[in-house]
C-alpha cells in the first residue's frame, strides 16, 4: 500500500510500472512457450496426417464426377446459345 506521503502521481507511476512489468513478463512467457512448442506441434500434426492418410480407404470421388458432368453440359458451356 502506498504511504500517506506519496502523491497521486507517484502512486499512479508505481501502479503503471507494475502493470507494464506484468504485461512484459506475460508477453515474454507466451513467446517463449510458442517458440518451444511450435516445432513439436508441427511434428505431431504431420504424424497425425500421415497416419490418417495410411488408414483411408480409396473411394470414388463423387465431387469430381459431378463437376465433370456439369462442365460438359451444353447449358454451362454455352449459356447464351439459346438451346
Amino acid at each position: 500500500m502506498a504511504s500517506p506521503s506519496e502523491t497521486d502521481e507517484q502512486r499512479f507511476s508505481h501502479h503503471f510500472r507494475y502493470i507494464l512489468g506484468n504485461m512484459a513478463a506475460g508477453g515474454i512467457a507466451g513467446s517463449s512457450v510458442e517458440t518451444a512448442l511450435f516445432p513439436l506441434d508441427t511434428i505431431k500434426t504431420r504424424l497425425q496426417r500421415m497416419l490418417q492418410e495410411t488408414f483411408v480407404l480409396p473411394r470414388r470421388q463423387p465431387q469430381r464426377s459431378l463437376w465433370g458432368r456439369q462442365l460438359t453440359s451444353d447449358k454451362l458451356m454455352s449459356p447464351v446459345s439459346g438451346r
